[in-house]
């Protein structure tokens, strides 16, 4: 029984975390990201019916019962989850050092000496590389398609975002969330769906 249960616990995880990591599914996938998500629920589903049925069949209705709940509770989490806030916010924090490392450089103008990011710091934009705003401001994409759609990460130091004519207000932006230390996310309108 448990590890059916168990089975049932995992393949929901599974797609929790297709789920969290959607943004960068997108950036490397495009739209074929969306058959990752069909395949993870399609398989979280199945085993959950499996588990359920093959419980059942061996007279463990409680059991059988566990596994159908499980994955009713988990798929219901899954859908009500802000999965890219969660990213968003968790891979700010989990990399912070390394964004304020950015920002350093962006504030103090090397990194448009440079002309893009050190080697180590790279992974913070999908492409590698940066784009100046100005002369102390900086875009990190995380995704970039369609014309005038992009996400990422910008730093604008001191500066409000509106200085740099980035106004988080005017209704060009799908969402922009200020993460502290003169970082934000801001998703153009013509964004990719990040929780199909």
């Amino acid at each position: 029984m448990p590890v059916l249960i168990s089975a049932v616990v995992l393949s929901w995880g599974i797609v929790a975390v297709a789920h969290l990591f959607g943004i960068r599914l997108w950036s490397q996938l495009g739209s074929s990201a969306r058959g990752v998500y069909g395949l993870a629920w399609l398989v979280a589903v199945a085993v959950t019916v499996l588990a359920a049925v093959m419980l059942r069949r061996t007279g463990r209705f409680a059991a059988a019962a566990t596994a159908v709940v499980v994955g009713a509770l988990g798929a219901t989490a899954i859908v009500t989850v802000d999965w890219t806030s969660a990213f968003v916010h968790g891979y700010y924090r989990l990399h912070r050092a390394d964004f304020a490392t950015v920002g350093g450089l962006a504030r103090t103008g090397e990194l448009a000496e440079a002309r893009g990011l050190p080697a180590n710091l790279r992974y913070l934009a999908v492409n590698g590389d940066p784009t100046m705003v100005g002369a102390r401001a900086v875009w990190l994409p995380s995704w970039t398609g369609r014309a005038g759609g992009a996400t990422g990460y910008a730093y604008a130091g001191e500066d409000e975002p509106a200085d740099l004519g980035l106004d988080c207000r005017s209704g060009a932006y799908l969402r922009c969330w200020s993460l502290g230390d003169g970082w934000s996310w801001i998703e153009w309108v013509a964004t990719p769906p990040t929780n199909p």
